[in-house]
């Protein structure tokens, strides 16, 4: 039997049951989910995963809401119109796809 190293990790409880439910979902442990993460750090060399100090949306959002600010938005009368602009949108953006 391969030797094994006790390794600790701390905690907030509420992350930690979080966390027990997703893998105990996806068939592991949360002990097997951090040997997966430290097998795959050391196959790439890094964290096996973006590193970001802001959500990749975070910008997007910044530039909408100052849109908003300056009252640059469309307003709809009902949610009928409102869906039928958002069904519009879709199909150009399938109309886009090549």
């Amino acid at each position: 039997m391969a030797k094994t190293a006790t390794v600790r990790v701390r905690m907030e409880p509420e992350l930690k049951k979080q966390a027990e439910e997703l893998f105990e979902v996806l068939g592991i442990s949360l002990c097997d989910a951090f040997r997966i993460f430290a097998k795959q750090s050391v196959r790439d060399c890094g964290m096996p995963f973006k590193v970001t100090t802001e959500p990749p949306y975070a910008a997007e959002l910044l530039q909408r809401i100052k849109e908003m600010e300056r009252g640059e938005y469309e307003t709809f009368d009902t949610v009928e119109e409102l869906f039928a602009d958002l069904n519009d949108d879709d199909d150009e953006d399938e109309d886009e796809e090549v």
